[in-house]
Formats: structure tokens, C-alpha cells, sequence
């Protein structure tokens, strides 16, 4: 069920201060999320890197010394 900040009849249910209050809160919420997500990104870019780099390396091996 969706929470609306009116009801049926455009009676508000909450005052102006408390829904700026409400998107204070949500865009802090969106900044934080922002933040891990993109630490997350470099932390698995850098556990990826060196793999990548060994595989690149063994390929080529192989192309410079074909048998």
C-alpha cells in the first residue's frame, strides 16, 4: 500500500515542515546509499584487477610462442 502525503479528499496529512522534513531525510538516505555503492565499485574493480591482468598475460604467452 502506497503512503500518500494526501488523502482522497486533499486533506494533508502531514504539515509543510514535516514532509521538507521528509525529503531532507530521504535525500540523505539516497546520498549515503550513493556513497557505499560507489565504494563498493572500487573495492570489486580492485579485487578484479589482478586476474584480469594474469589472464591477460597468459594470453599473451600463448600468442608470442604459439606451439
Amino acid at each position: 500500500m502506497c503512503l500518500s502525503l494526501f488523502s482522497s479528499n486533499n486533506d494533508r496529512l502531514l504539515s509543510h515542515a514535516q514532509r521538507s522534513a521528509v525529503k531532507v531525510l530521504r535525500r540523505m538516505q539516497y546520498f549515503v546509499a550513493r556513497k557505499k555503492f560507489q565504494a563498493g565499485r572500487h573495492i570489486g574493480e580492485a579485487r578484479n584487477v589482478s586476474p584480469r591482468r594474469d589472464i591477460a598475460r597468459l594470453e599473451s604467452a600463448v600468442l608470442q610462442n604459439p606451439e
